[in-house]
């Protein structure tokens, strides 16, 4: 889709028919960028009529690339080399986005770059004090994480530098430095990397929620408990499974599922608020593939619908038991879930 190529008109009916293509991710990035690209000027010359339009777009666009940019390239698998581009592009159009700087930190930190991730995970929490919009400040147990990861890439930093300060040649103007011990950093350093590998993945069931390691998560999906419903946000894809049937999820429609499974009732069904709005139709249409995913993998009948201040809403209707996991640092944090 050339969407340069089209006029302005036809790039805003073309968006009504965009949101029918919920899965297709990069779609989305390039057309909200065309449409960013064309307001923007509009919107220096004549900031009444078109800050808001621009402020709509902007919002489209930073969600998809936070949200779902890790699979732009790869359909339903993430991909740390997208991840990490899309997130840098974010930052481009909103640049003190807490959860941009916190994803990219985590990112950095696997590949071992503990001065970026340092960095990261700094501007993470600096910026999270005054940032305004809810969906991207981070939540308690985010800002615990970024504390904790800050501290270790900062042990890091300093393990490093004394390691390569022992290495210099003596200079007796400076022999009077303390005789200083490493072994603490790399104490500290052991107990932080055990904890966060015991507590990488979130493990929420009706009755719970605690946190366990990814070897034992991937134990718990390869030896399910039956008529159990799973949703597993494994690092490369998502799979929900019943009994012995598996599907793969695409991102929005896993996020709605756990979405339905930890927040939904009867009294509080939900809404396509949750999309951001979008038209009743578009809502329908995307819980209904959701509905017919769950039927491939052998369960149904356990999301009903139902009438919510006048238009149609979901909820999860609790006849079988569930079980999800998903990483810590996972960016669809629902934060009220307790």
């Amino acid at each position: 889709m050339k969407f340069h190529e089209m006029s302005f008109e036809e790039l805003e009916e073309y968006e009504a028919e965009l949101l029918e293509k919920d899965d297709n991710y990069a779609l989305h990035v390039s057309f909200y960028e065309e449409m960013y690209r064309r307001i923007y000027p509009l919107a220096r010359k004549d900031k009444e009529n078109y800050s808001d339009y621009l402020d709509y777009v902007r919002r489209f666009l930073v969600d998809y690339l936070i949200k779902y940019g890790a699979y732009l390239k790869m359909v339903y698998q993430k991909d740390d080399y997208t991840a990490e581009s899309s997130l840098q592009k974010a930052l481009k159009y909103d640049k003190q986005n807490p959860i941009a700087h916190y994803r990219l930190g985590f990112l950095a930190y696997k590949k071992k770059n503990y001065n970026k991730a340092c960095s990261y995970f700094q501007d993470s929490l600096e910026y999270d004090r005054s940032y305004t919009v809810k969906e991207y400040k981070l939540n308690s147990d985010q800002l615990y994480y970024a504390h904790l990861y800050l501290t270790n890439s900062a042990l890091h930093i300093a393990a490093s530098s004394y390691e390569e300060l022992e290495l210099l040649p003596v200079n007796d103007n400076i022999s009077h430095l303390p005789n200083l011990k490493i072994s603490p950093f790399y104490e500290y350093l052991s107990q932080n990397e055990k904890y966060i590998e015991e507590n990488a993945f979130y493990k929420v069931t009706e009755k719970e929620k605690t946190t366990c390691s990814r070897d034992k998560c991937d134990e718990l999906f390869d030896e399910r408990e039956i008529n159990t419903l799973y949703l597993y946000f494994q690092d490369r894809s998502i799979q929900a499974a019943f009994n012995d049937s598996v599907i793969y999820l695409s991102p929005q429609s896993a996020e709605k599922l756990r979405y339905l499974l930890l927040k939904s009732s009867v009294e509080n069904p939900v809404t396509r608020v949750m999309d951001g709005e979008v038209a009743i139709n578009t809502f329908i249409q995307a819980m209904k593939r959701l509905r017919d995913k769950l039927k491939e993998c052998g369960i149904s009948d356990v999301i009903e619908s139902v009438n919510y201040k006048e238009e149609t809403a979901y909820y999860f209707n609790k006849t079988c038991p569930f079980v999800v996991m998903y990483r810590t640092d996972d960016v669809f944090e629902i934060d009220e879930y307790e």
